[in-house]
């Protein structure tokens, strides 16, 4: 096959109508998985002295109460700008997830200091729940069409798809509209789905 015949099928099917007019092919990534893996594992490498270093530097602040609170908000925050941004560089790109895991992990040392131990279990609880919805929601809109369309089928409902929120039993029901995706529904997978979609259809 040569490298021009997926592009004749795409023409093709745009000038029988198959496809709209702004149909294309996605972009492709040119980087190389070794590349990636080992910029990814340099990524995850880096945060270790960089814990070691922020720790040495303000060892003394983070021994106050609201330290845990605004290392772990700021480095959410920071994960979050990063995970939606475009086109930075691929080592920046990584720092993503260690910034999650590390913010987190303050915010969650924050919570068991301050709190009773049951309370503390329940919010981290919920922060793990939030930290879950948020990663399927970030799924969903940078690949709407990997939901599974089981219930659009079964319900006649057009277009909806759901995907699953993590280790959670919960599922993210949502409908691709142009331009953005339309979440309906969080349900939990042992509820009785189709009667809570009809009463949202």
């Amino acid at each position: 096959m040569s490298p021009r015949t997926p592009h004749i099928v795409l023409q093709a099917a745009i000038a029988q109508g198959l496809l709209p007019d702004t149909a294309r092919f996605p972009p492709t990534d040119d980087r190389p998985w070794p590349v990636v893996l080992l910029t990814a594992l340099g990524a995850w490498l880096a945060v270790v002295p960089l814990l070691v270093v922020v720790g040495l530097l303000f060892g003394n602040f983070l021994q106050g109460n609201a330290a845990y609170y605004l290392v772990g908000g700021l480095l959410l925050a920071a994960a979050v700008v990063l995970l939606r941004s475009r086109g930075l560089p691929l080592f920046v790109e990584h720092l993503a997830p260690p910034a999650l895991l590390v913010g987190g992990g303050a915010l969650g040392a924050g919570v068991m200091r301050d709190l009773q131990v049951q309370a503390g279990a329940a919010a981290m609880a919920a922060l793990g729940f939030i930290d879950s919805l948020e990663k399927a929601y970030l799924h969903i809109a940078r690949h709407p069409g990997t939901g599974s369309p089981r219930y659009a089928h079964e319900l006649n409902i057009p277009g909806l798809r759901f995907w699953p929120c993590g280790r959670y039993h919960h599922l993210v029901f949502y409908r691709e509209q142009p331009g953005q995706v339309e979440v309906w529904r969080v349900l939990h997978g042992e509820r009785d789905i189709p009667r809570h979609l009809r009463e949202t259809g």
